[in-house]
């Protein structure tokens, strides 16, 4: 019996010293990392007036591919969307280039096609793919993007002008 006591103290003992810790506790404080991108602002009076349609132009960056029946869309991160015609997937063939400042992603459904906006979801009509129309805005469905690099910003620059979104990062 005399034993198991001492057992007892010797586990208290050294289960209880390893609560506190001395100079050097093997934990080390970890650097906060900040981005450095600088955000490109959108008034969203002129975001809501920002969505149109034209000429094939060339990818800057390569997003997301979708493919829905002969049509074929490309994004290109936070400045639209490109439409191809897909009727033969060898040989697609540049339709034109959607406008949308803050695209990042985009799903299609039947002949409508939904994309964001910078914050909001906007409907457009593509039963014409060569005339896409412009539907209904839903207004603030979306956080803001983050930062291309996942840290948070400095401080100087994470307070915006009020009633702008962010379209992009620099």
């Amino acid at each position: 019996m005399k034993n198991i006591k001492i057992i007892g103290f010797l586990f208290f003992g050294f289960t209880l010293s390893g609560c506190f810790g001395g100079e050097d506790d093997g934990f080390e404080p970890k650097e906060l990392k900040y981005s450095n991108a600088r955000p490109l602002l959108m008034d969203t009076n002129a975001l809501f007036k920002s969505i149109n349609f034209g000429p094939a132009k060339t990818i800057q960056t390569r997003g997301p591919v979708y493919v829905n029946g002969n049509n074929l869309f490309i994004i290109d991160p936070f400045l639209g969307i490109h439409f191809y015609n897909n009727s033969d997937p060898t040989h697609p063939v540049e339709i034109g280039f959607l406008n949308v400042p803050g695209c990042t992603d985009l799903s299609v459904m039947g002949n409508n096609l939904y994309v964001n906006n910078a914050v909001d979801m906007v409907l457009i009509d593509i039963s014409n793919p060569f005339i896409p129309v412009v539907g209904k805005r839903f207004r603030n469905v979306f956080p803001q993007p983050s930062t291309p690099d996942g840290y948070p910003l400095l401080s100087q620059n994470s307070a915006f002008p009020a009633n702008t979104v962010i379209v992009g990062w620099q």
